[in-house]
């Protein structure tokens, strides 16, 4: 988690550069700003545009997930696991909603802890991962599964000060991107300018994450796997 952006931090500079010849000003400010018609409008607009962000940045540069650690000997994961002739069928889908796990965000499981000859060891259909066994050392049947989450949503009522669950470098740009929604029918030219900016810093940051990670992952719900 990035500890130096808040909400507060993202929507005042957000408006900084929607408004680049008014004052400056600071989070400080936000509680009479939401009252100046000049600026409510965007303010109460914006959770609605970044809860849209967090979705695209969650498709494009996997920023939320989590991880589920299981052994496929494990006799408390008998009812889940069914143990094909070609593959270990573990439902996931219902596990999470066994015990509870309410932020998997079911059809998307998007990191995979072995590949080998460009294989993936996992493959989801309808909430059920298929573990191919041809890949799987049988000494040693513990793996790690890192799936996408549900993002945070911010409301109208998001306290200033919650800090964002976002990489540093994804928060630099974040306002450029609530910019250019926020200010489109304003100035369309400026709005455009924003998207674009934030368009090519976020695909350098995806490529570098995805570089780094040496991983491939599915992008889209469905049955597309792949980097």
């Amino acid at each position: 988690m990035n500890k130096d952006y808040t909400w507060g931090d993202i929507v005042v500079a957000t408006c900084r550069k929607m408004f680049l010849n008014k004052d400056a000003i600071t989070v400080a400010d936000l509680p009479d700003l939401i009252d100046d018609r000049n600026y409510s409008t965007y303010i109460n607009m914006a959770p609605d545009v970044m809860n849209e962000l967090m979705v695209i940045l969650n498709n494009r540069v996997l920023i939320n997930i989590d991880s589920l650690t299981i052994n496929l000997n494990d006799v408390n994961l008998e009812e889940y696991i069914d143990k094909d002739i070609s593959a270990y069928v573990f439902d996931i889908h219902q596990y999470m909603e066994d015990n509870e796990i309410t932020n998997y965000l079911y059809t998307e499981v998007i990191q995979h802890t072995y590949i080998k000859c460009d294989n993936l060891l996992f493959e989801e259909q309808d909430g059920k991962l298929y573990i191919d066994k041809r890949f799987m050392n049988p000494t040693s049947l513990t793996l790690t599964i890192k799936y996408r989450i549900i993002p945070e949503r911010f409301t109208t009522t998001t306290p200033w000060n919650t800090l964002i669950d976002l990489p540093y470098n994804i928060c630099a740009i974040v306002p450029l991107y609530l910019a250019s929604e926020l200010y489109k029918d304003d100035d369309i030219s400026l709005a455009t300018a924003y998207r674009n900016q934030f368009e090519t810093e976020l695909d350098y940051i995806s490529s570098q994450m995805v570089d780094s990670l040496g991983i491939e992952h599915s992008r889209d719900v469905g049955d597309y796997y792949g980097a």
